[in-house]
């Protein structure tokens, strides 16, 4: 989870933007991440283990605040959360221009950035409905007439113009485009690790300006991608695996001897050759060279919680979810259980990370740079904030005191559930995976 780096429309101006062996994972400690006690919203965070063993359609514990407007007190850092193939496969054509529209992107210097004029501005917004019905369910069709979701998150704009989505409860990748929501990736149900057709709670997506779908397959531990026109012989649609053997673990290496556990959020590079993964379930943040898919550990220790900037090992996170690419070597991170925003600049392999001054947190999903500004979600407080760098004038844009659904005004009338990845369209308006209430969110300027 727009020139967001979800997607090819993560990149430059003109590029954009987007485990089988049982490996047991390795066990989480805390490490000087304690906080004064809290009288906040206590989140409520899964084990990783369930993550691996609940069935299809088992739904995820609540993350409603206690009350409507949580008391600023600190609170202690989350606990961890639940936690191919081999395919030969056609290279897809790029648009005929060979590239993306000259649109803000993740790599452009936020300075220079150009904003829409009808970007949404506090008090100055309302919030409608993208995508879904807010029933569960999987059904294609109309966009706001008959399409259903279930628990998604992880939102990516492809080089076609189309909204690409995690549909998280589904075990599926979805699109939306003109309209219409059909299927990319999966059916509903999963089997194996090993399966090449069928994904397990996938959290994100990203996707290349040549068209290639990125998955972060997070109960499956494993970053796969589809290439389009990609299929079996029965015509379904299928992924090859980039990383991780389908075992819940950690391990740097190439292709299968890589473990990740319960990856999250993941993006792109500027010149698209590495992808970032935010391994949740271990505490750090990977990056993989796409063409020997190798992959290192540039900042946190496994299974080690934490809260503490630093280089390489020596930083600390706690159950980081999204983020946010800036050209070949920044990443912004939503760190949730610490309830910051992180920044990785990496330095050849060793990534140090320092924290950004983004205050009144909870529990933050994910975070993307537009513009001058730092747009940040909040999965249980339930708001859309930004932040001008330059000032520092921190804003609400859209907010629910109370847990529901309703469109209307962002600040007074608007109700959301619980909220994950963030999209800014080429329009303007921005795009909220409003998983609590199975459906995408639009907050544009009145």
């Amino acid at each position: 989870m727009f020139p967001l780096q979800r997607s090819w429309f993560h990149a430059p101006l003109a590029t954009v933007v987007v485990l089988a062996a049982c490996t047991a994972a390795p066990p989480t400690t805390s490490e000087g991440a304690g906080k004064a006690g809290t009288s906040r919203p206590q989140k409520k965070a899964t084990p990783a283990a369930s993550l691996t063993a609940s069935p299809p359609g088992t739904p995820k514990p609540s993350l409603t605040p206690a009350s409507a407007s949580p008391p600023a007190s600190a609170s202690p850092p989350g606990t961890p959360k639940p936690s191919a193939s081999g395919l030969t496969t056609p290279t897809p054509t790029p648009s005929a221009s060979g590239t993306a529209p000259v649109t803000p992107a993740a790599s452009a210097s936020p300075a220079s950035t150009p904003v829409p004029s009808n970007l949404p501005s506090p008090g100055n917004a309302t919030v409608g409905t993208f995508a879904g019905t807010g029933a569960v369910g999987m059904v294609n069709g109309a966009a706001n007439g008959t399409a259903t979701f279930k628990e998604p998150k992880g939102l990516a704009l492809g080089p076609d113009g189309a909204v690409y989505v995690a549909d998280t409860g589904n075990h599926m990748v979805r699109k939306v485009k003109d309209g219409q929501v059909t299927t990319v990736l999966g059916d509903g149900t999963f089997t194996t690790p090993n399966d090449a057709a069928r994904l397990r709670s996938p959290e994100d997506v990203a996707v290349g300006r040549d068209g290639v779908v990125y998955i972060s397959d997070t109960a499956n531990h494993r970053i796969r991608k589809h290439k389009p026109g990609t299929v079996d012989t029965a015509g379904k649609p299928i992924t090859d695996w980039i990383i991780g053997n389908g075992g819940q673990g950690f391990a740097d290496g190439e292709a299968d001897t890589a473990e990740v556990n319960g990856p999250s959020g993941i993006a792109l590079t500027a010149d698209q050759t590495k992808l970032w993964v935010v391994d949740s379930g271990n505490n750090t943040i990977r990056l993989v060279t796409l063409a020997t898919r190798a992959v290192v550990t540039v900042a946190g220790k496994a299974g080690v919680l934490g809260n503490a900037d630093g280089t390489g090992e020596t930083a600390r996170f706690s159950v980081p979810k999204g983020c946010f690419a800036v050209g070949n070597d920044t990443l912004y991170v939503a760190d949730s259980g610490n309830e910051k925003i992180r920044k990785v600049v990496l330095a050849g392999n060793q990534g140090t990370v320092t924290t950004v001054d983004f205050p009144g947190l909870f529990a933050p999903a994910d975070v993307l740079l537009f513009g001058p500004y730092l747009f940040v979600s909040d999965e249980v407080l339930r708001t859309v904030e930004r932040k001008e760098e330059a000032s520092g004038t921190k804003e609400v844009l859209a907010r629910s005191t109370t847990e529901g659904f309703v469109d209307g005004d962002a600040l007074t009338t608007a109700q959301f559930r619980s909220l994950a990845d963030l999209l800014v369209m080429p329009t303007g308006e921005i795009l909220v995976a409003d998983y609590g209430n199975n459906r995408i969110r639009k907050i544009t300027q009145k």
